[in-house]
């Protein structure tokens, strides 16, 4: 995993650079929610994810790695940000979520509530817009009725952007069968999220919830 850089000129493009795209699968309605980096502290990627958000109409934002408070501390030193003028609207929630790995219901429920709150296109973004943000789509698709094959392309495509994975490479597998796959596995297994570090993942079958 040492592809990531910082620096634009290193990525085939933005969309790459700061994982902007549309989410998609299942019954989501096209034009409807967007994912991506931060706009606000995602370093250099900030300003591409503004131009993005700017660009597609964005009319809601869903932050999950700040809190109001944070992001109100972001809003004040890019006040101009595109971002920052849907949070001075009303039109942004927040909250800081834990680590992908030790998701919880009260995290997805606030991803849901928020959707359920949203009027019109949606943007849904943590730090550099693949773990959390990964999971949080990937709930979104399988929830939309997104099929497994669907949602696992679509996590690690965030991936190969962030890391220069290339697909079906050796990286690429090793990284799908340890990291997305189990957490999916521990989302079919609620009863094992509290404890992941106990489960014997050599004896367990993966199957496409």
């Amino acid at each position: 995993l040492k592809g990531r850089t910082n620096n634009p000129e290193d990525y085939d493009g933005p969309t790459q650079f700061a994982n902007t795209r549309e989410v998609k699968g299942g019954d989501l309605v096209p034009g409807s929610i967007y994912r991506s980096a931060s706009p606000w502290n995602a370093g250099n990627r900030g300003p591409f994810v503004n131009d993005y958000y700017k660009e597609i109409g964005a009319e809601y934002l869903i932050c999950i790695n700040l809190d109001e408070d944070e992001v109100a501390e972001y809003v004040e030193k890019d006040p101009d940000a595109y971002a920052s003028g849907l949070f001075k609207e009303g039109k942004v929630s927040s909250k800081h979520f834990r680590a992908a790995v030790h998701s919880s219901p009260d995290q997805w429920r606030f991803i849901v509530d928020s959707l359920l709150e949203a009027e019109g296109k949606t943007g849904i973004f943590c730090t550099y817009g693949k773990d959390r943000t990964g999971f949080s789509c990937a709930m979104i698709e399988g929830l939309a009725g997104a099929n497994y094959d669907e949602i696992l392309a679509d996590f690690m495509t965030s991936m190969c952007n962030y890391y220069h994975i290339e697909v079906s490479s050796e990286e690429y597998e090793a990284i799908c069968k340890n990291y997305p796959q189990r957490v999916l596995y521990l989302f079919d297994h609620t009863e094992l999220i509290p404890h992941p570090e106990t489960v014997d993942w050599t004896n367990v079958e993966f199957v496409k919830f």
